[in-house]
């Protein structure tokens, strides 16, 4: 029983392994779209997709946290991103980066 959770993990990983390097060239046009975007609300809007793909698709909280932080700079006024990143940081312990977020978009 012991070697068939053992293989269950293991293809777990090796799942979301495979999964994950399909996510990431989208991952990589979406972050070109956006910052070759002249409107603001279609670039957070894209900014924020990355931050759910890099979250739910590719597990990776901090490249969501940097993502949802841009789209936060872009539209301060956003509380529906503002919230969201408070989310990414607690999950990727990134709260003092948050702290400096949030004091560079009140400067």
């Amino acid at each position: 029983m012991l070697w068939a959770t053992a293989l269950l993990l293991w293809a777990l990983r090796w799942g979301r392994f495979l999964l994950g390097a399909a996510w990431k060239p989208l991952v990589g046009a979406l972050e070109i779209l956006a910052a070759s975007e002249g409107e603001v609300h279609t670039r957070v809007s894209l900014r924020r997709k990355i931050a759910r793909i890099a979250d739910d698709s590719l597990g990776d909280a901090k490249l969501a946290f940097e993502a949802q932080a841009t789209a936060l700079r872009d539209e301060p006024s956003d509380l529906g991103v503002r919230a969201e990143l408070e989310a990414y940081a607690v999950k990727a312990d990134m709260l003092v980066e948050l702290d400096q977020v949030m004091e560079e978009i009140a400067a």
